[in-house]
């Protein structure tokens, strides 16, 4: 390949193709951020014309989305209808040739294929269905279709799979092994390589390990170890050694466990028992607490040396087992995922990858269509290449290779990109495997580099912070999976002048935690987007003058939706107007919950847990109280066993609330069966008069248009033939467990004045005035999902893992790819992080805000970069006094002087007050009501979210240490104290689930567990007298409820209640009691809904883990409880208000 770097415009000349023969070169031109791309593809598809000579129906332009490729061919229109009539006006000889062309060119530009790659494999097939196995006409499914499709096939394969001896066995040793939930992790294993079934095809069966070594063999081994340990103990002269102590609890029961194993001589025994052993190895222990050996040597380390052996003898032995039993199961899913796609085939009907593997087996084996093809399509160009599947990039290679040389006939292929800015690997876009294919092209390689988009400040900056970050000219060690990075010049000298600074840092290391920083980062960027919205910031008119800004010129980038909850938090504070765009989560929102809850209720009426959950929503407006004393008149939360009559009920009572609702619910229930689904939802929100709550309480419109995309995606259903509500419903909920999000753009309106708030990969190929860039708190994690599956140096790779890699259930391979993921996730996430910074135009606002302890994040590492060249200046967060822009409120002009001005607005002042009284019903929560200002920065409590309103997640608490303790609290066994082992297994599996991390702190775990366990009050709770995480909820007066969870209730003799909450502070003396007297009115809000529900309360105790001036817990009780309800009930009120 060849490779030119040139600053003057020959490269472009080249590329578009108006240099000497140019057209007749296989070119990769590399196009940063905002150079023009997409113009240089406009000219050369032109140039091909006027210059080439080639009729349209030969150019084959594919673009990466339908809305690039109707961009591209309108802008190409209007491009030759440019030079025809520039032609027009010309009197040079040849004109009158040229307009000819011209005007065919037009005429016929229709007949050039510009659009995605499978919409150009679907047409390629439609053309030869038979060479493939096709029927004569297919269709291809959208994809809810597709992924009700694959669950049908799934559940029947499982049906008949499960008697096969091999597989069910396979399934039985995975749970020995400690594989939960066996059978959904398989599922979700076969929704990853029905992805990719490419790759499994081109694999096949993957062999069975040999010599693999029986659970018996492997547990005599690690005894043998442990005995050799335990040997030794008599050389420890302190028993207060913390090795020793491990060696007499968990090393001296994994002996035992081990000798009953193996005694029994059963294979599931041993398996049970191998799945089940403690971490063996310590390197704990006091070297000055051991004598020495006769030998010389150290026993202390002779001691280790031998429990790190059994460590290493235990895994080698899961991993064998495992991966003699994970085997068998992937390629009994593999065969299933196969099946499947040969079904599809026969019957004709496709998924979107069906199309590029069929037609690139179309190319491969059918000659005679491969060269009509070829002279079909003479011309080939591809649009964002750096985010092409190989797949795809091979399926051009066949038809652009026409002389059969193994690379593109000259002129016939034409790839523009950037790979900086490839951030596609989920979709297959591997940047390195990409770069490979391309060396293999033989083609010219050409930079576009002039930036026509950002202030020279923006690029100076962007340069400065990703030139030494990427593989940049004068980095010392290169980085194999990240891109070459050329620096962007400013193309134009035309920028206005600014007194504010072009690029602003905002925040930087907290002494919190990230959800603290979080929080203050949504903060600043509230405030910004105020200040944005009062038109503080002078922008291009378009006209060479200023004009002052609005809400509609800032958008907020974020790489991951992490901290949008945040975000939505502060701009309702400070009422800033937002749109959420881009790929949504819609299945996590509370829209589709509260409706999918009504539609479950509706389609069974058994279902009790949907139906309370439907009373609650916005559709009837229940409050806790009316369900509770629903409950209290004996009845149950159903409609089906008997009729509800309202005329029982006292019209406006809290009872006669509740059976309207279940009428209502009995109503549409009787409707299922007579109207198809879509119909029903529509109506349900008709008559429920869901958009116009919606309306009143979200002016932007998104939650209105959450429900039309449910209906639409209910009609998609049905036209799958599967469209009942149950199967709906069923949809929905399997959506909701995979996360699954929308298509990129579904629920964007640009029309209304409002913050853009959008992920970084929606924002690709998008620019604004004004970028704020947040949620930079990120590092490539640990890997979703259940197998690797990439094409590695023309090799297709698959490697699988089920559950965790504790268990030993994955392939020999997986960690090595696993690692490799890692390393390659990480730097997509830096050109992530490019792609964003180069969206702004005029200013760039970058947030560094994070913990302390944050070494290696993006933030990190961008305020480490950013410190070093001195370029910028601090984002100063400050609210404007009286902001202009959109008024957060939602008004309607009259339409005609016949309305009365004055009815109209007292109807509207009463409708709102109604949605807002609704709206507050069981939104606060006693955690809101601590005195939070006595924390130098917002409480992780403070994020309700991830508290009491999600009481579900097991562990509540602002920090992960916080959430740690509670969880093992909430699990400890109360009647049994002095099980160590088991508190010490608790330990580790909350510190697992919580990614706590390091021997240090999950010993102040133990600790601080231990400590609130012995506090006079928690030790007199046994598991007959008292309730952990109890939820509890009152309407403690007219519109005003309060809810939450209570750590810890205790009943004392008399009956009375004790409240407990436990607080992992780490402070002591005056400034403890400080703190605790803040906390009164959150402990007092538990009071206050106990006895509006009948319940005396003793006393309410916070109880501090490590409060003590010993280091032990330290209790602290309301003294004045009437003094501290009043206090809570105040500060309830004006929450409301």
């Amino acid at each position: 390949m060849t490779t030119s770097t040139g600053k003057t415009n020959s490269s472009r000349d080249r590329i578009v193709g108006i240099a000497k023969d140019s057209l007749h070169e296989t070119i990769y031109a590399g196009a940063g951020a905002g150079t023009g791309k997409t113009q240089t593809l406009v000219e050369r598809i032109a140039n091909l014309v006027t210059l080439g000579g080639v009729l349209s129906q030969n150019i084959a332009a594919v673009t990466f989305t339908v809305a690039a490729a109707s961009e591209l061919r309108q802008r190409v229109r209007e491009e030759l209808e440019k030079r025809l009539e520039e032609s027009a006006k010309s009197t040079a000889s040849g004109s009158s040739g040229l307009q000819s062309t011209l005007s065919n060119a037009l005429d016929s530009l229709d007949s050039a294929f510009v659009g995605t790659i499978h919409s150009f494999a679907q047409s390629l097939l439609r053309e030869r269905p038979l060479s493939v196995g096709l029927p004569p006409v297919f269709e291809v499914y959208e994809s809810v279709q597709g992924d009700v499709r694959f669950g049908e096939e799934w559940s029947a394969w499982l049906d008949n799979e499960l008697d096969s001896p091999t597989f069910a066995d396979a399934v039985v040793n995975a749970q020995r092994l400690g594989l939960t939930q066996p059978l959904n992790v398989l599922r979700e294993l076969a929704e990853e390589l029905h992805a990719n079934y490419d790759l499994v095809e081109r694999i096949g069966e993957l062999p069975m390990p040999e010599n693999t070594i029986g659970p018996g063999v492997i547990l005599r081994a690690v005894r043998a170890d442990l005995g050799a340990a335990l040997d030794l103990r008599s050389y420890c002269t302190n028993p207060d050694d913390n090795l020793i102590a491990h060696m007499e609890s968990s090393i001296v029961l994994a002996t035992t466990w081990i000798d009953e194993a193996t005694e029994n001589d059963s294979e599931e025994d041993q398996t049970l028992a191998l799945t089940q052993l403690p971490k063996l190895s310590s390197g704990g222990g006091r070297k000055g607490d051991w004598n020495s050996l006769p030998s010389g040597e150290s026993s202390l380390e002779e001691v280790r040396a031998s429990l790190k052996g059994a460590q290493a003898n235990l895994e080698r032995g899961r991993e064998g087992l495992g991966q003699a039993t994970v085997i068998p199961l992937v390629n009994s899913v593999s065969r299933m995922v196969l099946e499947y796609s040969a079904k599809r085939r026969n019957l004709g009907t496709l998924e979107f990858q069906d199309l590029l593997m069929l037609s690139s087996e179309l190319l491969d084996q059918d000659e005679e269509a491969r060269r009509y093809f070829q002279s079909r399509y003479t011309h080939i160009l591809i649009d964002e290449f750096q985010d092409t599947d190989p797949l795809q990039l091979k399926l051009a290679m066949r038809l652009a290779d026409r002389d059969s040389k193994g690379k593109p006939t000259p002129g016939a292929l034409f790839v523009v990109g950037d790979n900086k800015q490839s951030i596609y690997r989920f979709r297959r876009a591997d940047l390195t495997q990409l770069e490979g294919l391309v060396n293999k092209l033989g083609a010219t390689k050409l930079s576009l580099s002039n930036n026509y988009r950002s202030n020279p400040e923006i690029l100076n900056w962007v340069n400065s912070i990703f030139e030494p970050w990427m593989n940049g000219s004068g980095g010392s060690v290169r980085n194999p999976n990240q891109a070459e990075y050329v620096a962007l010049e400013p193309g134009r000298n035309d920028y206005l002048q600014s007194n504010k600074s072009r690029v602003m840092i905002a925040g930087g290391a907290a002494d919190s935690g990230v959800d603290v920083a979080r929080e203050s980062e949504a903060d600043d960027f509230a405030k910004l987007a105020r200040s944005v919205g009062a038109g503080e910031w002078s922008l291009p008119d378009g006209s060479g003058g200023e004009r002052e800004s609005t809400y509609r010129d800032l958008c907020v980038l974020m790489p991951r939706r992490t901290g949008l909850a945040f975000l939505e938090n502060a701009f309702h504070e400070h009422n800033v107007p937002y749109i959420l765009e881009g790929q949504a989560p819609i299945f996590d929102s509370q829209t589709v919950h509260e409706l999918s809850n009504n539609l479950v209720a509706i389609d069974d009426p058994t279902d009790q847990v949907a139906i309370v959950a439907a009373l609650k929503s916005a559709s009837w407006g229940c409050s806790d109280q009316d369900l509770y004393e629903w409950a209290q008149s004996g009845r149950k939360f159903e409609y089906a066993r008997a009729p509800i009559k309202l005329d029982q009920f006292v019209e406006g009572s809290k009872t006669w609330n509740v059976a309207t609702a279940l009428s209502g619910l009995e109503k549409f229930h009787e409707l299922r069966q007579q109207i198809s689904t879509p119909f029903l939802i529509e109506q349900f929100i008709r008559e429920r008069r869901l958009r116009e709550v919606a309306a009143l309480s979200n002016p932007s419109g998104d939650r209105e248009r959450l429900m039309d995309l449910l209906i639409e995606m209910s009609r998609s259903l049905q036209r799958s033939g599967t469209g009942s509500l149950r199967e709906f419903v069923r949809w929905i909920s399997r959506q909701a467990e995979a996360r699954v999000r929308v298509a990129e753009g579904a629920l964007s309106n640009s029309e209304v004045n409002a913050v853009r708030v959008m992920t970084i990969h929606a924002a690709k190929g998008l620019e604004f005035p004004v970028v704020a860039l947040m949620g930079l708190q990120v590092s490539a994690g640990a890997l979703k999902g259940s197998s690797i599956t990439r094409e590695e140096q023309g090799r297709a790779v698959v490697s699988v893992k089920l559950g965790s890699t504790k268990r030993g259930l994955f392939t020999s391979d997986y960690t090595d790819k696993a690692k490799a993921e890692k390393e390659a996730e990480q730097a997509e996430l830096v050109r992530l992080a490019y792609v964003a910074a180069t969206r702004a135009r005029e200013y760039l606002i970058v947030s560094v805000h994070r913990s302390a302890t944050d070494k290696s994040s993006l933030a990190a590492k961008i305020a480490e970069l950013d410190g070093s060249n001195g370029s910028t200046s601090e984002f100063a967060a400050k609210t404007p006094s009286n902001p202009s822009g959109t008024d957060t409120k939602t008004t309607i002009a009259p339409e005609s002087n016949e309305y009365s001005l004055v009815h109209r607005s007292q109807w509207l002042d009463q409708l709102e007050l109604s949605v807002a009284t609704a709206k507050n019903r069981g939104y606060v929560t006693p955690s809101q009501l601590a005195d939070h200002s006595m924390f130098d920065g917002p409480k992780p409590e403070d994020n309700m979210e991830s508290t009491e309103r999600n009481t579900s997640e097991r562990g509540r608490g602002g920090t992960r240490f916080g959430s740690a303790v509670h969880a093992v609290l909430q699990d400890v066994d109360f009647d049994d104290r002095n099980d160590l082992d088991g508190l010490n297994g608790l330990v580790q599996a909350a510190a697992d689930a919580h990614e706590v991390e390091g021997a240090e702190i999950i010993q102040d775990i133990t600790q601080s567990v231990r400590n609130t366990l012995q506090s006079p009050t928690v030790a007199r709770a046994t598991s007959s007298n008292s309730w952990r995480e109890a939820w509890v909820a009152a309407e403690i007066s007219d519109g005003i409820e309060v809810e939450g969870s209570i750590d810890l209730m205790i009943q004392n003799e008399d009956g009375s209640m004790t409240i407990v909450d436990y607080k992992t502070d780490r402070i002591q003396g005056e400034l403890l009691d400080e703190r605790a007297k803040g906390y009164e009115p959150q402990l007092a809000g538990y009071v206050l809904i106990l006895e509006k529900l009948g319940m005396s309360v003793r006393d309410a105790i916070l109880v501090f883990a490590n409060g003590g001036a010993d280091g032990g817990a330290y209790e602290y009780s309301i003294k004045d409880m009437e003094v501290a309800k009043s206090v809570a009930e105040t500060e309830i009120r004006s929450q409301i208000r």
